[in-house]
């Protein structure tokens, strides 16, 4: 049995809740410390966001001294071989459509709106020593592997209307920020 260290395994991310524990009592001891521990929702499933927020429910995975950082792997195209999604269309689907839900109803999943009272931002994460396509007018979006400025740009108007709907409803994403931002490593 291959045991890493995910929160949807074999052990039902045990080792990683109980690696995570340790660190929340270092942290507790250390002053002036904060961290942004990360953790990755791939876009596969619609319920990618339901097992994060119950694994963290369920093991008591925050800290006041934590924000957690989302990690959105961009393995799409993994995805679409395998007939998981049929578009980058379903990718963000699946990843935006539970976080609008629950701003606009926190009853609908209360797990997952705690949750996001401790996440701090997003990530794209890829294997960036390949080398990159420039954007184009003329790309076959549902071919092959989409550039990473058009995901960013996808996953930033995306971020960007949530931040307005979870300001409107008096929510702010993170301690750290007015809402949730996206880092992008260039």
């Amino acid at each position: 049995m291959a045991c890493t260290l995910q929160s949807s395994n074999e052990i039902g991310g045990r080792l990683f809740a109980e690696l995570t524990h340790e660190l929340f009592s270092q942290l507790a001891t250390a002053k002036y410390v904060k961290t942004e521990y990360r953790i990755s929702v791939y876009g596969s499933s619609a319920n990618d966001w339901k097992s994060v927020a119950e694994w963290a429910h369920d093991f008591d995975l925050y800290s006041p001294d934590n924000m957690w950082m989302v990690q959105i792997p961009r393995i799409y195209t993994v995805f679409r071989t395998r007939n998981v999604v049929q578009s980058y269309g379903d990718v963000l689907r699946h990843v935006f459509e539970p976080l609008f839900a629950v701003t606009m109803d926190e009853s609908s999943d209360p797990k997952l709106a705690r949750f996001l009272r401790h996440l701090g931002g997003f990530d794209s994460v890829d294997d960036e020593s390949r080398p990159e396509r420039e954007l184009s007018s003329e790309y076959p979006l549902h071919r092959s592997k989409s550039p990473r400025s058009y995901t960013h740009i996808l996953c930033a108007a995306e971020l960007s209307i949530l931040n307005m709907a979870r300001r409107c409803d008096r929510y702010s994403l993170g301690a750290v920020s007015d809402g949730l931002r996206l880092a992008i490593r260039e």
